[in-house]
């Protein structure tokens, strides 16, 4: 200072001055509030315009400084010494003041939308121009700060919006630490619940592209991000749906087994079958396969997110068409559904049950004998009906659906053992309705004869 305190101090002098600063704040901790005292940050900042060495002092004191001794260099030019620095044409100057920057949005949500406002048009340009030949650890910059403008919430619109706009430059960027960085960024994005940022399709492709990566972490990341992106329910969710993301979930299920990816999977569904603008996908979400996983789900005992999968399926009896439909009376499926029948509890069951009856009611309308014939013997074959009398009698939606199925698909199926008559007898002592004789009549006739017409 006594330096810079000289009447007419030189170029030579300031630098000097300058270079001694930054001897100390890179080999020492700094004593942030001796230079704020002695107006030393103001220097720097002025300093900003026209040297290196003031950048750099200013960008590590900055780690240091409370946000009100920062908040006291907005009116003495901080936004000018900043916006000089990232006009610069030397980008290891511009990577002092994007650190800079970094270090000041920490600070608060105030200062943030200021870094925001100065800077990140700036950044962009940048990288619109030169992101496929800056140095690594120039991006490695240009990453953080993109991180830090999302760490205080909420985030404004202005700030979700530029960040994006400099993301989708380095989202295929070779460094693996670069690509985590903007993935958690694009997290960030698609997460907001107060903003709905709108992308195009070719920015929409460059994150599905991320379902094909070996990585595992950045796999599940880009996975989480489509399923924010759907439960919007916003043009994002019609660009997914147009880039075939629903086909891509069952190979993406393939590679990433994990609880999470399964509930997620099954919330993104829901959210899909839930909205009527989404109906027309139901025919690929049925010739997906991805039918048979969630009852699997349903059939597997060790399952972490059953109810998840049981509500899916609910939502999809409840939208599919009778061509959706007849496409699940094939036998992996229907012994599936019947396995659910004796190992589940009531409510899963009152789901399959729910299903089967739309199954055969499908073959029943499009006249599709030989699924219907197939279907029936499975669950005969099974002996599925044993458990669903039992559950009749302490659920009423079970025992309504069984009676319509019953009736309407089943009632051609004849008795004659001893012991099916038994059964009818005691479920008639017992006080069992009309529904537990119509389950009791899926038990194999080899005498019963019946004629259907196939497809």
């Amino acid at each position: 200072m006594d330096i810079l305190r000289k009447t007419r101090p030189t170029m030579g002098t300031v630098q000097q001055s300058f270079q001694l600063l930054n001897v100390l704040v890179d080999n020492y901790d700094p004593p942030v509030n001796e230079i704020h005292r002695e107006g030393l940050d103001i220097i720097l900042v002025e300093g900003m315009q026209f040297k290196y060495y003031a950048t750099h002092a200013l960008s590590v004191l900055a780690r240091y400084m409370t946000e009100e001794q920062l908040k006291n260099l907005i009116p003495r030019g901080l936004k000018k010494g900043i916006t000089a620095v990232l006009e610069r044409d030397v980008f290891l100057i511009i990577q002092e003041g994007i650190e800079a920057c970094s270090h000041i949005a920490v600070k608060s949500s105030s200062l943030r939308d200021n870094i925001a406002s100065w800077a990140s048009l700036r950044v962009t340009e940048l990288l619109a121009a030169h992101h496929r030949g800056i140095s690594l650890e120039f991006t490695r910059s240009v990453a953080s700060l993109l991180q830090d403008l999302c760490y205080h919430k909420p985030i404004p619109e202005f700030v979700l919006k530029c960040v994006a706009g400099s993301v989708r430059f380095l989202l295929q960027h070779e460094e693996q630490e670069i690509r985590a960085t903007v993935l958690n960024v694009m997290f960030q994005v698609a997460s907001n619940e107060d903003f709905i940022i709108t992308f195009e399709k070719s920015y929409m492709r460059s994150i599905l592209q991320f379902f094909d990566s070996t990585i595992e972490d950045e796999a599940r990341m880009a996975f989480f991000i489509i399923g924010y992106f759907v439960k919007q329910h916003s043009n994002n969710t019609i660009t997914l749906l147009h880039l075939g993301l629903i086909k891509k979930i069952m190979p993406f299920l393939a590679r990433h087994s994990v609880p999470q990816i399964g509930f997620e999977t099954c919330l993104i569904l829901q959210n899909l079958l839930s909205k009527r603008k989404y109906i027309k996908y139901v025919g690929s979400i049925v010739d997906s396969g991805i039918v048979l996983l969630l009852l699997k789900l349903l059939d597997d005992d060790t399952a972490d997110y059953k109810d998840e999968a049981c509500v899916t399926l609910r939502l999809l009896n409840e939208v599919w068409k009778p061509r959706h439909a007849v496409k699940v009376a094939d036998a992996k499926h229907i012994k599936i559904m019947c396995n659910v029948l004796k190992r589940s509890n009531t409510k899963h069951i009152a789901c399959t049950i729910a299903l089967i009856h739309s199954v055969l009611k499908a073959c029943s309308v499009l006249k599709a004998g030989f699924q219907l014939q197939r279907a029936k013997d499975l669950i005969k074959e099974s002996k599925a009906y044993e458990y669903i009398a039992e559950c009749t009698r302490e659920n009423i939606l079970i025992n309504e659906l069984a009676a319509e199925m019953c009736t309407l698909h089943l009632d051609d199926v004849k008795i004659d053992s001893n012991e099916n008559h038994t059964e009818i007898s005691h479920a008639q002592n017992s006080g069992s309705s009309k529904t537990e004789i119509c389950v009791s009549q899926m038990v194999d006739d080899s005498q019963a004869t019946t004629s259907h017409s196939t497809d």
